[in-house]
């Protein structure tokens, strides 16, 4: 009984923790469409390509081809990146090592193979679920009309930090692939403590 006592207790100390892995059939997916958009881009660049002619000729002075060039480079720039794109998820695909998104008491840990590893100090990050953007609810969006414990329950909140390039909570559904109603409910109890270390929820803990 006592045993059973001390394990009850421990469950109870024991922080809250989620690790959630990265989706990679998703990420299969990305590489695709990604390698899909790079071949329709080579598929509009090679015509022009075959067509341009930069050799002085008695028919033409190469302004139009020149013009062509400059017309073609803005899709040439997009192909790069929609390749770039396609060798970055398809990395991730077959990726030997750890990916996944960790998060505990203290810290975000976001292990994203090819796009490198995110670490956030949990202290250092912001917080707002939408019906806290704006009392009207022009910033938060409809959602900021759902009932505040829905929003909790069914949501992420607007993750942010001075160090990420976008809000971490998108980069969580990009990478989880998962619906967000289930990210939500697994983080709550993190989301929570992160929440009263900021100052974002006094009384989370307690609920």
């Amino acid at each position: 009984m006592a045993e059973k006592q001390q394990l009850s207790t421990a469950n109870r100390s024991t922080p809250p923790a989620a690790m959630i892995p990265v989706n990679r059939w998703a990420a299969l997916t990305r590489s695709i469409l990604w390698a899909v958009a790079a071949v329709m881009a080579a598929g509009v660049l090679t015509p022009i390509h075959n067509s341009v002619n930069l050799r002085p000729n008695a028919l033409s002075n190469r302004i139009v081809d020149y013009g062509l060039l400059v017309a073609a480079l803005p899709i040439g720039i997009i192909g790069l990146v929609c390749l770039w794109k396609c060798i970055q998820w398809t990395l991730l695909v077959a990726w030997p090592g750890e990916t996944s998104i960790t998060a505990d008491e203290d810290s975000l840990v976001m292990r994203l193979g090819p796009f490198g590893t995110r670490r956030y100090a949990a202290r250092r990050l912001a917080m707002h679920y939408p019906f806290e953007l704006a009392d009207d609810g022009a910033e938060g969006g409809f959602e900021s009309f759902l009932p505040e414990e829905e929003q909790r329950d069914t949501l992420l909140p607007l993750i942010t930090n001075h160090g990420a390039s976008e809000a971490i909570n998108r980069t969580l559904l990009r990478f989880a692939s998962r619906p967000e109603k289930e990210l939500a409910r697994q983080l709550r109890p993190v989301l929570d403590i992160w929440r009263a270390q900021v100052g974002g929820d006094t009384d989370a803990v307690s609920r």
